[in-house]
């Protein structure tokens, strides 16, 4: 994960505040937020690290499909850290969510060795964002679209967090062929999903504009 990168996007996006005006988005998103998050117990610490534990072993032969091949776990951290900002670290199960978000659909890992291992919250909000595999990647791209409206303001967020990390990744190391073209489809398809998820976050729908225009400039270069 670039953590440069993305302290540097939410420093350039400081004066935003949320739809409210009320806060400012270094406070919304603090880049300490483990620090600040109210009532982080010890036993939800020892949840999230057995999150990660989790996450790195469902995905531990999966990697990235840019240029550099990047482990698949980094993808699941860069979503858990935007979600734990967006929530401001106070929502230890959207945080272990997005560590867990592709493990349903992308290993051997089921809906019930979640719930047995987190909870019903946690797998409830993995099956949200989940997609099914039993249709094509067109029709898979067409539901999310539709499915997002109806989707709960946590999942939401996990929507966010994911296209936000997906564009930044095509952006800086696109899939090997992927042509100009197929990049520009991925983009606006990416920006129809953020439209309907934003209301959930204002702050990580600001974020997803700024490496978007980013994306978008690379595009033409």
């Amino acid at each position: 994960m670039d953590f440069g990168a993305i302290a540097q996007l939410v420093e350039r996006l400081n004066g935003i505040q949320e739809v409210s005006g009320s806060t400012p988005l270094s406070s919304t998103i603090p880049l300490n937020w483990m620090d600040k998050a109210p009532g982080v117990t010890a036993s939800e610490g020892v949840r999230l690290a057995a999150a990660f534990a989790f996450a790195a072993r469902a995905h531990v032969d999966q990697r990235r499909k840019g240029a550099r091949q990047e482990p698949y776990l980094n993808h699941l951290a860069e979503v858990a850290d935007l979600a734990a900002r967006a929530s401001g670290g106070a929502d230890i199960d959207l945080i272990i969510a997005a560590l867990l978000h592709d493990a349903v659909e992308d290993t051997p890992v089921t809906p019930a060795e979640l719930e047995a291992a987190f909870g019903p919250r946690v797998a409830a909000l993995v099956a949200e964002v989940t997609d099914d595999k039993t249709l094509s990647e067109s029709e898979r791209k067409r539901a999310q679209v539709a499915h997002a409206a109806t989707l709960s303001p946590e999942a939401r967020i996990l929507k966010l967090a994911d296209k936000i990390s997906n564009v930044r990744d095509m952006a800086h190391s696109p899939p090997s062929g992927w042509s100009v073209a197929r990049r520009a489809a991925y983009l606006a398809w990416a920006r129809e999903v953020v439209e309907v998820c934003r209301p959930a976050s204002p702050v990580l729908g600001e974020l997803f504009d700024a490496i978007a225009a980013e994306a978008s400039r690379g595009l033409e270069a």
